[in-house]
């Protein structure tokens, strides 16, 4: 028995050694969310070294590395088949392609919540963490994002795909879009790869972070326009789920993240929220508002947060994110001190940037 004490209490000093690093500020963002927001006796999702920081910084209980490490430290060690087991378990749960396989192990080891870094939400689990009714999204910090697994939602997803016949122009439109649907919404498949560096890039052009939620906000509408042109309810339908889900991935803070890796964005909220103002239903006014209250609090005088919790995208040079930002929000914004603000840092050619698209995209917002 001493023995079998020895080598867990080995392992978790050669654990403690080699993970001794300082979580970054959006690391701790996360970990002070999960502290006061979440019960003492959690028990959390994570990879190894993610655990580490996790248990240190909150005290919380993950699968991993409590079971292989922890537990043993406490006197009662894992056998060498049920070590085995749980990693094997851990693993399947972050890379399968099945979220049935998912749901399965996370709830034979009575998870609750997901804590995950910024770079994995390009495969496996991460890819659909943003869509799947079965996860709540609570807090994303650029760094580090925390999901609730909900086991029984209350919103069903795998809809089948909308198959269209008609209107030439229709059937063409609808077959395009139905290409992109996961059986929860739309997401892109594939494309640009982001750059950290250019967190304007990617929000323009990435598809890496499968959420997608202004996209699905167009849809909603756009399907709401071809079951009146059409009299087809089979929009309608898809059209009242998306806003369904939309009000259901809204986080309560009122955001919609977006970009990779993914934050909680003014923009992607704003470009969310102000297409469904065009609906004016009960359904879709509860999203804006909420929408509008969160990028409200974004907002101080001239100025706005490019995420709730990023000033800017750069140190130096034009910040065409946070340009792009204030001329969108400052559009739908019955206060125009944002627009002025942008119309100011216009230079004497016009321009804002040196890159064509970029300047149109400011544009749009005015």
């Amino acid at each position: 028995m001493s023995f079998l004490l020895i080598i867990p209490i080995m392992q978790g000093g050669v654990i403690a050694y080699v993970n001794v690093i300082n979580p970054t500020p959006e690391q701790m963002e996360a970990f002070k969310w999960i502290d006061e927001n979440t019960p003492a006796d959690s028990v959390f999702l994570a990879t190894m070294d993610d655990a580490y920081l996790l248990i240190g910084n909150t005290h919380r209980k993950d699968v991993l590395l409590w079971k292989t490490i922890y537990q043993g430290m406490m006197g009662n060690p894992p056998t060498l088949k049920e070590k085995e087991m749980t990693e094997i378990e851990v693993k399947t749960i972050f890379t399968t392609s099945q979220p049935n396989e998912a749901y399965y192990f996370l709830e034979k080891n009575n998870i609750t919540y997901i804590y995950i870094r910024k770079d994995m939400h390009q495969q496996g689990l991460g890819l659909y963490l943003p869509t799947d009714t079965h996860f709540k999204t609570l807090i994303v910090t650029g760094d580090a994002a925390v999901y609730q697994y909900i086991p029984n939602p209350p919103l069903k997803g795998e809809k089948a795909k909308i198959n269209f016949t008609g209107d030439p122009e229709y059937e063409k439109i609808t077959s395009f879009i139905e290409k992109f649907w996961n059986g929860y919404s739309y997401s892109e498949s594939g494309g640009y790869t982001p750059k950290e560096d250019d967190t304007a890039k990617d929000l323009e052009f990435g598809s890496a972070f499968k959420g997608c939620y202004d996209s699905n906000a167009m849809i909603a509408v756009l399907y709401a326009k071809l079951s009146s042109k059409t009299g087809d309810t089979k929009f309608k339908e898809r059209s009242d789920y998306l806003i369904e889900w939309l009000e259901y991935k809204q986080m309560e803070n009122g955001s919609f993240p977006g970009g990779m890796p993914p934050a909680e964005y003014t923009l992607t909220t704003a470009q969310t929220i102000y297409p469904l103002k065009d609906l004016k239903t009960s359904e879709t006014e509860k999203i804006v508002n909420k929408g509008l209250q969160f990028i409200e609090n974004q907002i101080n005088d001239e100025d706005i947060k490019i995420a709730a919790n990023k000033e800017s995208s750069q140190f130096m040079g034009t910040d065409y994110l946070k340009l792009k930002t204030k001329s969108q929000v400052g559009g739908i914004s019955p206060d125009k001190k944002l627009v002025y603000n942008v119309i100011e840092k216009q230079k004497g050619d016009g321009s804002w940037t040196s890159t064509a698209y970029e300047n149109i995209e400011i544009l749009k917002g005015l």
